[in-house]
């Protein structure tokens, strides 16, 4: 009776039929379907993501800029083509640039001209050097501006007849250029130490600003052409510490600009003033 009972449950031990899907062939077969399914869906999310990879990357490569590159156009020696460079640059119409160092040069800055040479670089040439006596001094952060004929204007901080800087005019003479002191400060009540760039309204007057003089914190200038020279008249004194920022006027003649602590703007009166 035990050897039956054994035989019968050995029997039943490896019968296939009682195993599970995984190895019994009939219940695997009927696993099947599942399995190819699973294994389809499996793929098919795969290549979604692979696609949603390359579409984030071509975004990326479209939306992030690309770095920029330098070229550095001209380094300056701080010797005869000048030192500090601490304007901005203007154009002419031909694609030179021209520009202020506030050193260099006979040892009181120069104003420069930077040209295309036709071979990919650039040339400089010293269109003026200060002597820093009656022609100027040091014209730090004095960008240049051309009249319709081609005339350069600026200022220089110090020098002058009366040491406290000047506007200057430079005027092309065949291959050289000649400059001209417009006009000198005195400090009171005219300013002294002009420290940036002018503007130039359409019938030719001269506009810029003092860091210091006038009431102490500087003025806001105006030049205008007068009988073969240049009359100044102050038209605005500053109330608060002035910067070296410079002036900008719009269509109608209203001049902005700012101080250490504001934002004003000058409108003519109507009057002169």
């Amino acid at each position: 009776m035990h050897s039956s009972v054994m035989n019968t449950w050995a029997r039943r031990r490896l019968d296939t039929s009682d195993v599970g899907p995984i190895f019994g062939s009939t219940k695997l077969a009927a696993g099947a379907p599942h399995i190819r399914a699973f294994c389809e869906c499996v793929g098919a999310c795969a290549i979604r993501a692979a696609l949603t990879l390359a579409v984030i990357a071509l975004l990326l490569l479209f939306v992030l800029p690309a770095q920029a590159q330098e070229t550095v156009l001209y380094n300056f020696t701080g010797g005869s083509d000048g030192g500090y460079p601490q304007s901005s640059l203007t154009f002419d119409a031909a694609g030179n640039l021209y520009g202020t160092t506030s050193a260099g040069g006979l040892g009181y800055g120069t104003v420069f001209e930077l040209s295309p040479n036709g071979n990919g670089g650039w040339n400089e040439t010293v269109l003026y050097s200060f002597t820093g006596g009656a022609d100027g001094a040091t014209p730090a952060h004095s960008d240049v501006i051309f009249d319709s004929v081609g005339n350069l204007y600026g200022t220089a901080y110090s020098g002058g007849a009366n040491g406290y800087g000047v506007v200057f005019e430079l005027s092309p003479a065949g291959a050289s250029w000649t400059e001209t002191v417009l006009y000198s400060f005195a400090n009171t009540p005219d300013g002294a130490n002009p420290v940036n760039s002018l503007i130039m309204d359409p019938a030719g007057n001269l506009f810029g600003r003092t860091l210091y003089g006038g009431g102490g914190n500087g003025i806001v200038f105006k030049l205008s052409p007068s009988g073969g020279g240049w009359t100044e008249q102050v038209i605005y004194a500053a109330e608060t510490e002035a910067s070296n920022a410079g002036l900008t006027m719009d269509a109608a003649g209203n001049i902005f600009g700012t101080t250490y602590s504001t934002v004003f703007e000058l409108s003519p009166n109507g009057n002169g003033g």
